[in-house]
């Protein structure tokens, strides 16, 4: 079982409905403002913090949500903003290594419009569902 001595601190980050990942030594999560951060998983701790999804220069959206996928040695990261990330995640940091807008979101969140559906992945596409539509882009050049 997990013990108190194992479990996250609030200082770690707090996800909603995004989901994490875990590479047996480090957490990648994004924190409820968009805040996406890498955790010493023995301790919780916040190794870094970037806003780079975002696109914003301080915390601001809140209920940021994205969800981060493992694709090789590469993580792809879907945000509610409809832009699709590829990234390397390390104890180093956040690295982009490329990112593209596939689609608006239009599900109301207050003061704006948010996707929070996962993305899908079959036949070498991704395919995004907002509440309008929904939309396969093909990955075969990410390969």
């Amino acid at each position: 079982g997990i013990t108190p001595e194992k479990t996250f601190r609030t200082e770690g980050f707090n996800s909603a409905i995004g989901t994490v990942l875990f590479d047996g030594n480090q957490v990648y999560g994004v924190s409820m403002h968009g805040e996406l951060c890498g955790l010493d998983a023995a301790t919780g701790r916040r190794l870094w913090t970037s806003l780079a999804l975002t696109g914003e220069t301080v915390p601001k959206d809140k209920w940021f949500t994205a969800f981060l996928v493992p694709y090789n040695k590469h993580n792809f990261i879907f945000t509610d903003k409809g832009d699709l990330f590829i990234a390397r995640l390390s104890v180093a940091g956040y690295e982009q290594l490329d990112k593209a807008h596939l689609c608006d979101p239009d599900m109301p969140l207050g003061a704006r419009k948010v996707i929070w559906s996962h993305p899908a992945f079959a036949n070498r596409c991704i395919i995004v569902r907002r509440n309008s539509e929904l939309v396969a882009f093909s990955l075969a050049a990410t390969e």
